[in-house]
């Protein structure tokens, strides 16, 4: 028997070999998350060139800096002669997806609104990256983790969350959003859902008038806007004492990484009423 299948697991084995010769090896990121992801997928060596969006991990103190994501050029990208260019795109990227596409490199494009579409991108890129292996074990992982808080947090009546990004302009998420996913797994709503902007501007007013359970601010935000939120006495999240500081760094990065903030999001909310 084991004359019969040695020759074909020799093969297999040359097979996957050769994916991995094949894959890109001149990769470069455009945006923290697929940075991450190719971090999380064991791939890091690959990665040619990222933009700064604070510290990197060890793997990446390699690759070639291209400033922030505002300061990127077309010409820039270019010359590093890229076979794959990662972009996570918020829709704020259109002028330069159509430069890169005309030029004729490659892209892989993610445009997640829920969470169920990041094991399925873990995927995606794993295949490009010759990580299959990899890819499969972080996208299964990531799902059975998120069906376990599923059960586990869902309320008859959702909290109705205020999630603010920024303060000044009064920055929020609309509905598709991996975050607003997160809240309803957690047995929360986003009471700015029904806005279609990936990152919309509020005002002070219309977080009144939604009049949110719960508020949550992340790490970045100043306890001072805690005190602010907390001088409106009509405001039911200042009644209940529930305006919070949460570090959403992760939160905010979709990536594998993400079901472990989700995890922490559901622990803070299920002490909230």
């Amino acid at each position: 028997m084991m004359r019969v299948w040695l020759p074909w697991l020799l093969l297999f084995a040359c097979s996957m070999v050769r994916a991995a010769d094949r894959a890109p090896q001149r990769v470069i990121s455009l945006s923290p998350s697929t940075a991450d992801m190719v971090v999380e997928l064991g791939a890091g060596e690959q990665l040619l060139a990222m933009i700064d969006a604070g510290p990197r991990p060890a793997a990446l103190q390699h690759a070639i800096s291209l400033g922030r994501y505002t300061e990127v050029s077309f010409e820039q990208v270019l010359a590093l002669k890229p076979d794959l260019v990662l972009i996570w795109d918020g829709g704020e990227t259109p002028r330069l997806l159509e430069q890169l596409s005309s030029a004729g490199i490659a892209l892989w494009v993610a445009q997640p609104t829920t969470l169920d579409d990041i094991p399925r991108l873990l995927i995606e890129l794993g295949d490009l990256l010759g990580r299959q292996k990899r890819a499969q074990w972080l996208a299964a992982d990531f799902t059975q983790r998120q069906r376990v808080l599923v059960t586990r947090y869902q309320r008859t009546q959702p909290l109705r969350v205020f999630y603010q990004v920024w303060h000044q302009p009064l920055y929020t998420l609309g509905g598709p959003q991996p975050v607003s996913d997160a809240l309803q797994v957690c047995g929360g709503q986003n009471v700015f859902a029904q806005l279609r902007q990936p990152a919309p501007v509020v005002s002070v007013e219309a977080v009144l008038a939604a009049n949110p359970d719960v508020i949550i601010m992340g790490a970045d935000d100043t306890r001072l806007q805690r005190a602010q939120w907390m001088a409106y006495p009509q405001l039911a999240a200042a009644q209940k004492q529930q305006v919070l500081l949460l570090d959403a760094t992760q939160l905010e990065r979709p990536s594998y990484q993400m079901i472990a903030a989700v995890e922490r999001l559901c622990e803070v909310l299920s002490h909230a009423q």
